[in-house]
């Protein structure tokens, strides 16, 4: 049974200021009554005078908190990153600390984040073999943020390297990969045919901009902010190429292909209409850039209302794989795919092309590849002196 003490008999048993015990045990959210606090048993824990402060003070969670906190910090003031993170994806590590807390059913200490109590959270999402879910963005989330965790705990020195490692081999795996879409040339016109019948409750203006968007995607082979990010600046019409700022800002060429001049062509009536000052190629309706949400909502209302009839799924970066498939198969250089695409490694460019079987069929119909090998280069023979070598004794 639960004893209840006075704050000036605890001050006497711990060794500790009275002031000290009323800032650590006395608060609003506290089962504390007035100025005495529980001795005995509280939650299954056995206390005594030696342990009151460990389990009462929260010493062990408030040491949590400090390294939480410094953690938290650290990406508002940028760290190792190199730049401050967004406030949203600093939300997203907080509430994932707390969600690792609530399966485990624990008090949050710094000792308990571990490789073991990493397994049991992460195992506790079950797989749904039916729908394909495998939870991987949610536990990748809790490991990010329970590594994240503990490379600051080891910087403040309140936990070994060891324990890095050992969280680390269990970082989670998707079970189901998501299968990477990619259509052929005779796709795009249907895609966006869809889009011209999709009229019933839309401006003109909505079809448009997503006939731009689509355009960009499917014609440009452009990331999908790097579409929202064009300005009219980088525009070179007459020369027939835009320039695209990519990863790190690093800017590339990008061909004009005749369809994307036709499709910028018909979509400037529009924005003229709409936007005629703001330097964004595709404005929003403030005038300013086109964020991520609207563009991913603009094509999951279209994926709904038309494409899904067709059996057809299309977001931005199944029309960017597109496009280096339609150029792979017409003919242009793997290497210049892959500068027009601003990949640096061309096993990504390749990932992207996906030919299979039927492009080598397809290839050989068209008269591209024949049954004739070409005509080896006849060998020439050089007269070379001979060496003598002498014979071998044994």
């Amino acid at each position: 049974m639960t004893k209840w003490i006075s704050v000036q008999e605890a001050s006497k048993l711990v060794k500790k200021s009275e002031a000290y015990l009323r800032k650590h045990l006395i608060k609003p959210d506290s089962p504390f009554k007035g100025n005495k606090i529980p001795w005995g048993d509280r939650y299954k824990w056995e206390i005594d005078k030696d342990s009151l402060l460990a389990h009462f003070s929260g010493s062990s969670s408030s040491r949590y908190e400090d390294v939480k906190n410094a953690y938290l910090d650290e990406m508002r003031g940028g760290g190792r990153w190199g730049r401050p993170l967004t406030e949203k994806y600093i939300d997203d590590i907080d509430k994932s600390l707390t969600r690792f807390w609530d399966v485990l059913g624990q008090q949050s200490t710094v000792e308990a984040v571990n490789a073991d109590n990493l397994k049991i959270v992460l195992a506790s999402f079950e797989l749904d073999h039916e729908n394909k879910k495998d939870w991987h963005s949610t536990k990748s989330h809790i490991y990010k943020a329970v590594t994240g965790f503990c490379q600051k705990a080891i910087e403040m020195g309140t936990k070994a390297e060891n324990d890095l490692l050992e969280i680390r081999k269990y970082r989670p795996k998707k079970t189901f990969k998501l299968k990477k879409r990619v259509y052929d040339a005779h796709h795009i016109p249907l895609i966006l045919a869809e889009n011209e019948a999709w009229s019933r409750g839309r401006a003109a203006y909505d079809r448009e901009l997503n006939h731009i968007l689509i355009s960009l995607y499917a014609y440009a082979g452009l990331r999908r902010m790097e579409a929202a990010s064009l300005r009219i600046r980088d525009l070179y019409l007459s020369d027939g190429y835009l320039i695209a700022f990519g990863k790190n800002k690093e800017e590339r060429y990008v061909p004009i292909f005749p369809e994307l001049a036709t499709a910028l062509n018909r979509w400037f009536p529009y924005r003229g209409e709409r936007n005629p000052e703001s330097q964004w190629v595709i404005p929003a309706q403030d005038g300013g850039k086109l964020t991520q949400v609207s563009i991913s909502n603009r094509f999951r209302r279209l994926n709904n209302a038309r494409l899904k009839d067709l059996n057809m799924v299309v977001w931005p970066h199944d029309l960017r794989r597109t496009f280096a498939r339609v150029a792979l198969l017409h003919g242009l250089e793997e290497w210049k795919i892959q500068l027009i695409l601003g990949h640096k490694d061309m096993k990504t460019t390749r990932g992207y092309t996906m030919p299979d079987t039927k492009d080598v069929l397809a290839s050989i119909m068209e008269g591209k590849l024949t049954h004739r090998m070409p005509t080896p280069e006849p060998v020439v023979k050089h007269d070379t002196p001979r060496i003598e070598l002498p014979p071998l004794r044994f």
